[in-house]
């Protein structure tokens, strides 16, 4: 850009991207993991992970965590569409949903071998404000051992409290078992 007299006029450019916030890694079992990285510097979060469980036929599951401890209030309303692909030419589609329930799905029905983990994405928003409800959007990848199936889930889940919580963090866990391995990341989108 110019100052106006045809003189070039250098400035910053805004940033934006991605600031590593935490890791939280499973190396032996355990029953669930609580990732508190979100911070209030961020109104959207970013989390990276796969996990993978010594149970077959597992669903995974997550609850936000306020004060250090789980919010497992009636009020997580979730909507997903998950795509199955079969051995062969088969595939079919399944729809699932909560409507006031105590905790979001993000997985269903997964191997447990580590060698194939649940892969996931998910963008979080409003975590740490209170001026409307907490919500996250996500997509996860695994192979289904209960229909020998590979699954792609997108959803969505809103927190209808009335967006009067802020929350730190959430809390992974599977519906039986425990977590034998995996990794998950969690980012600040840096606002631009």
């Amino acid at each position: 850009k110019t100052n106006g007299s045809g003189v070039l006029d250098w400035t910053t450019v805004a940033s934006g991207g991605l600031v590593h916030l935490g890791t939280s890694t499973v190396s032996s079992n355990v029953s669930d993991i609580a990732v508190d990285y979100f911070s209030s510097s961020y109104k959207i979060h970013k989390i990276y992970g796969f996990l993978s469980t010594t149970t077959s036929g597992q669903d995974y599951h997550i609850q936000w965590r306020n004060n250090g401890s789980r919010d497992a209030s009636a009020v997580y309303t979730t909507t997903i569409g998950t795509n199955l692909q079969g051995n062969g030419s088969s595939s079919h589609t399944n729809d699932y949903g909560a409507w006031n329930s105590g905790s979001m799905q993000f997985v269903f029905g997964t191997h447990n071998n580590n060698t194939t983990p649940a892969r996931f994405e998910m963008t979080i928003y409003n975590a740490m404000g209170t001026t409307y409800n907490s919500g996250i959007h996500f997509i996860s990848s695994y192979y289904r051992s209960t229909d020998n199936t590979v699954a792609v889930s997108t959803g969505a889940m809103n927190f209808n409290d009335g967006g009067s919580n802020t929350f730190e963090g959430l809390k992974f866990y599977p519906s039986a078992g425990s977590w034998d391995s995996g990794e998950i990341r969690v980012y600040g989108v840096v606002d631009s």
